[in-house]
């Protein structure tokens, strides 16, 4: 760049001044630089700009890169956020280099599955690879890997390459639904029709989710008080609910209420719920129908993750009511200690008329001791408009899911002075355990003389730290240092970490400390 004053003497009509030009080797075209007079002395302005035009000599690029995506396949979790593509030049360019970018459908949905994009990438001179990024929606439901279309197209100084096009994989990270039955107990008058028995996914799906039903003879027998009813229901993606139809055959017999078996079973897509049998109870037409409904849980045993935060408890009523009931629940300890393991939870669930099951839930506390399976025992009482049936006690089982701690020396090596009578070696857990933890050991010495003495500690719930108190008597004349080595094995509750053997060295002296295997003490 040149700003400077030109004079021209008198009697003269031009002057001349210089614009130094820069040598490269890109090939870049013609290119122009703007020349501008201004501010005369002594003139006016006549033509007052120019253009001056830089004439590149260098070689034109004999052929034109290629630009394709970095790979003709991309993946990324659901979850994942965003996912990135590059897009690459064959070899690098003295021309800048533009390239459209476009995403399409293909399995997946733009809006329901990912954001829809579109832009230009452009390279600079030199570049050799560019990124966009896809944004990824993450749902919650369960369904197969999606895919994106993704489209190169329209360059500028290049061609297109090989891959021109690409896919992106949208691998699905949701858990498949849970199916069963809405109730444990359903009930039908015998000459009132079928029975319909709704069966319901917990979540919707994004797959097709089969699941086959059956029922079976319990008291009542098919042919005879039903018609046997064997299928398979299908929820279209979306779906949650499903319903199926159990004819039932009346008589004109005096007999007991009787019962169907219900079953669920060979799914497709989801997982089998709790409640994956039910009974059909048929009442009979010719005997008073029941006075009240029985109260009861919907399962003797109920079992619930340490880590789940909360186990939810069903309660149930063998028949609709055509007025409100009530019915006390609470827990107690069995093995789980409340404030500890569980909170400690009452109240009365509260049946609306025609409603036939209620949950309560019960709060779980995820501590990080190694422990047994721990019990909570549930117990209903004090039902108001219904009796309690045999299922008004329960237990709920905390599945224990911490790792048993490592238990080692804390000392690869232990060096006794001169004037010890007692060597003390530690023994530790990397963690607090909620269950008595064993382990044996065993002291010898390194040297072909003596014996070995074998024995066991015993670390109580809580207790991290067990120390051995070795006694060391003398034995005779001073000599070289006493190599003694001390083993753990056979833990019961723990798992053996990297030092699981140590040496103690007890110094040479006069006269010598050895160990005595017959005398041991453990603290």
């Amino acid at each position: 760049a040149v700003n400077d004053i030109l004079t021209i003497d008198p009697g003269l009509t031009s002057g001349t001044f210089d614009v130094p030009i820069t040598n490269d080797t890109l090939v870049e075209g013609n290119e122009t630089v703007n020349l501008t007079l201004r501010t005369p002395i002594n003139a006016i302005l006549g033509t007052a700009t120019a253009v001056l035009t830089i004439v590149d000599d260098d070689t034109v690029q004999p052929v034109a890169p290629t630009v394709q995506f970095s790979s003709a396949a991309y993946s990324v979790n659901e979850n994942g956020g965003t996912a990135t593509i590059t897009a690459t030049l064959s070899t690098a360019s003295a021309l800048p280099v533009t390239v459209n970018y476009t995403t399409s459908n293909s399995t997946a949905t733009a809006s329901n599955d990912y954001q829809a994009t579109s832009g230009i990438l452009t390279f600079n001179p030199g570049q050799t690879s560019k990124m966009f990024a896809v944004r990824i929606v993450d749902d919650l439901l369960d369904e197969n890997d999606e895919t994106i279309n993704l489209t190169l197209s329209g360059p500028n100084n290049a061609t297109l390459g090989v891959p021109a096009t690409a896919t992106l994989t949208i691998v699905d990270n949701d858990s498949p639904p849970t199916v069963q039955f809405s109730a444990a107990i359903y009930s039908v008058a015998e000459p009132s029709g079928p029975a319909l028995v709704t069966v319901t996914l917990n979540s919707a799906s994004g797959i097709t989710v089969t699941v086959h039903y059956a029922s079976s003879n319990g008291t009542a027998i098919a042919d005879s008080d039903y018609t046997a009813v064997n299928g398979v229901l299908i929820f279209s993606p979306g779906e949650t609910s499903k319903i199926f139809a159990t004819p039932v055959l009346a008589d004109d017999q005096d007999e007991s209420d009787e019962t169907v078996h219900l079953t669920l079973g060979n799914l497709n897509h989801a997982l089998l719920g709790t409640l994956s049998n039910a009974l059909l109870t048929i009442l009979d037409a010719n005997s008073p129908a029941p006075v009240t409904p029985v109260a009861q849980f919907s399962a003797p045993t109920y079992q619930v993750d340490e880590q789940a935060g909360v186990a939810t408890i069903t309660v149930t009523l063998s028949a609709a009511s055509d007025q409100a009931v009530a019915v006390n629940y609470a827990t107690s300890h069995g093995t789980a200690t409340a404030t500890s393991d569980y909170t400690t939870t009452t109240g009365t669930l509260a049946f609306a008329p025609g409603e036939m099951h209620k949950t309560f839930t019960i709060p779980i506390l995820d501590d990080s001791l190694d422990e047994n399976d721990e019990t909570i025992n549930l117990l209903l009482s004090n039902a108001s408009g219904a009796t309690l049936g045999l299922e008004a006690n329960a237990t709920l089982t905390i599945v224990d899911d911490d790792n048993p701690p490592t238990i080692q020396f804390s000392a690869a090596v232990y060096k006794v002075s001169e004037q010890s009578l007692h060597a003390l070696v530690e023994v530790q857990l990397s963690a607090a355990s909620g269950l008595t933890v064993t382990v044996s050991y065993t002291i010898g010495q390194a040297t072909t003389t003596g014996s070995a003495a074998s024995n066991a500690l015993i670390f109580k719930p809580g207790e991290t730290s067990k120390t051995l108190d070795i006694p060391l008597v003398p034995i005779g004349s001073a000599g070289p240092a006493t190599n003694i080595t001390v083993a753990l094995a056979q833990p019961n509750n723990a798992i053996l970490g990297a030092v699981d053997t140590t040496t103690l060295t007890v110094a040479a002296a006069s006269p010598v400390k050895i160990f005595l295997p017959n005398v041991l003490n453990t603290q």
